[in-house]
């Protein structure tokens, strides 16, 4: 007579190893066995990570992104670039490299080298010029400058206009704000 597994034969007979046991197969709606639930831990927490540096990494892309690279040295130099780029040669995507990303607005920007062309319309020949701009005011990360803007035609007419700036430095120098010095 055999004894069911588990249980010491009757005495007398000698032990027989017994065959080891499958473990059962799950049934549905039985929990998973412990092996299969640390991976899916694992799994979990492996999963997580990669989310979280993944979005610290495209975070910072876009913080780079945002500001656009880097800015000019100098405040001077952000605005002579924005001036260059709008009055000599017309080119939004060029003056759009020297405006801070709060303040980039490619039509609006368009609209006014637009409108720039079609007053040169007018007169002969237009020539810009303007002198270095000179800082009005610098506190910590934020400079305003002037700068007075002539322009010249062919026919000896002259205007000008005194133009304000007020550029930031975030990781090098941007434009912001374009209005009139008065």
């Amino acid at each position: 007579m055999s004894q069911p597994p588990g249980y010491p034969p009757p005495s007398g007979e000698p032990q027989r190893p017994s065959a080891p046991q499958s473990p059962p197969s799950a049934a549905p709606g039985a929990p998973a066995p412990r092996r299969r639930r640390g991976l899916l831990i694992t799994s979990i927490v492996l999963g997580v990570v990669l989310v979280l540096c993944g979005g610290g990494g495209t975070t910072a892309y876009f913080l780079i992104k945002k500001v656009g690279g880097s800015g000019t040295a100098t405040p001077t130099a952000a605005v002579d670039g924005f001036l260059t780029a709008v009055f000599r040669n017309h080119d939004v995507e060029k003056a759009n490299t020297f405006v801070c990303a709060e303040s980039r607005n490619k039509a609006a920007l368009g609209k006014k080298i637009d409108e720039l062309r079609s007053y040169e319309q007018k007169y002969k020949s237009p020539q810009y010029s303007w002198p270095t701009p000179s800082v009005q005011s610098h506190k910590d990360k934020t400079a305003t400058l002037t700068v007075p803007v002539k322009i010249t035609t062919a026919d000896e007419r002259t205007a000008e206009k005194r133009l304000k700036f007020v550029a930031v430095d975030e990781s090098g120098w941007w434009v912001c704000e374009v209005g009139d010095a008065g």
